[in-house]
């Protein structure tokens, strides 16, 4: 059953007033907003640096973005990011010479 969250008053008689927002979706929407802005949301703060330098590494071997993601429980599109310097493009590749990193 589809409930119109606009909605305030159960009077058919009475049309709802669409610029009329219920006090809850008012808070929801200003939360939302708060944590999207806030300065502490950082995509893949799980990760540490030598992880993403691995994942980088990983990307210029070849990897495909779907082992590369499951291996780190990250979207695909965060693969895309880091590839393309969206996001940590000041973290450089890792040597994956070594065999205790190359995944």
């Amino acid at each position: 059953m589809f409930v119109n969250i606009l909605q305030t008053s159960k009077s058919s008689s009475q049309k709802p007033n669409p610029w009329r927002i219920s006090l809850q979706r008012l808070f929801f929407l200003r939360a939302a907003a708060q944590f999207v802005n806030s300065s502490e949301h950082q995509p893949m703060k799980h990760l540490s640096r030598a992880e993403i330098a691995v994942i980088k590494a990983r990307i210029l071997r070849g990897d495909l973005y779907a082992e590369i993601a499951a291996d780190y429980r990250i979207n695909q599109g965060r693969i895309a990011d880091l590839k393309f310097g969206r996001i940590f493009a000041e973290v450089a590749p890792a040597d994956l010479s070594d065999a205790s990193v190359a995944g």
